[in-house]
């Protein structure tokens, strides 16, 4: 290639100030390493590695998946979440109100995201889901299983609020709006409000919910963000199969109660012993499947 020279004489341009790049890739706000979430990629180099940098983010909100009580390594569990628009200013609970206790937050624009895009996730969102997360693997761990975070899935404003049965069903039905349910995973619905569909004007912080049309086959768990630790846990022993409980230890018990405090509350033997059939039943018949790769 020929080298092109200025003429004689010829004042050189001054140099401009470089511009950075735009980044051409999803990143999440957490604390990824600082050579995955600022270096600039190209178009090509973003599409190779885009997809690798979400994965590492989703892990990042994921606890170990570590043994069982047996020393088995636990199956992993995908999650999907689908999370509609995050209110400002943040909402938020007391820790130690009851599960089943009513909860309001004023309402603010939120800002909206493309349906089924990858989400942007905010701050309070990952260290909400972390606690989230790192309960139902403590308390799942005699079934065998762990959950692991395989998508963070944008949902539109309009599924901000979820007040009615309709907007439920709404939510996993693509041909209303909603998302398609992955085969083999659990889809969780992330809002900021959850209406008590049984007492109009109280909202309740998770459900664990079926499509009238194929309830044992299409069903899905709906978190509120005011939702506890101890929430998503709760839901998912609704998914392995637990009807409500009268245990006071139980945490499928909806009772409000002092005793015993929350940290000590999880399953009884009798649960944990209906989720390890539930879970045997339901990757026979290909409702769930353990992913790939061996425990984290």
């Amino acid at each position: 290639m020929r080298r092109l020279t200025p003429p004689r004489g010829a004042r050189p341009l001054p140099a401009r100030a470089a511009r950075p790049a735009p980044a051409g890739r999803w990143v999440l706000p957490l604390a990824l390493p600082l050579a995955l979430a600022l270096a600039p990629l190209s178009p090509r180099a973003a599409r190779a590695e885009g997809a690798g940098g979400a994965e590492a983010a989703l892990a990042a909100l994921s606890p170990p998946c570590g043994a069982s009580a047996d020393g088995a390594a636990r199956a992993r569990v995908g999650l999907r979440v689908h999370l509609s628009p995050r209110l400002s200013p943040p909402l938020s609970a007391p820790l130690s109100a009851p599960l089943s206790a009513p909860l309001s937050a004023p309402l603010s624009a939120p800002l909206s995201a493309p349906p089924g895009a990858p989400a942007p996730l905010a701050p309070e969102d990952a260290a909400w889901l972390r606690a989230q997360l790192a309960e139902a693997a403590r308390l799942f761990a005699p079934v065998g299983v762990c959950f692991e975070l395989t998508a963070l899935l944008a949902r539109p404003a309009a599924d901000g609020e979820v007040l009615t049965r309709a907007h439920r069903v709404a939510l996993g039905r693509p041909e209303e709006g909603g998302a398609a349910l992955a085969r083999g995973e659990i889809d969780v619905f992330v809002v900021n409000r959850l209406g008590d569909v049984d007492v109009p004007g109280e909202e309740i912080r998770g459900v664990h919910w079926r499509d009238p049309r194929a309830p044992r086959r299409l069903r899905w768990v709906i978190l509120s963000r005011v939702a506890q630790p101890l929430v998503l846990a709760h839901e998912l022993g609704h998914y392995f199969s637990l009807p409500h409980s009268t245990a006071p230890v139980s945490i499928m018990n909806k009772t409000p109660r002092a005793l015993p405090p929350m940290s000590a509350r999880g399953f009884t033997p009798d649960e944990y012993a209906r989720m390890r059939r539930a879970w045997g039943r339901m990757r026979r018949e290909g409702a769930l499947r353990a992913l790939s790769g061996g425990a984290r």
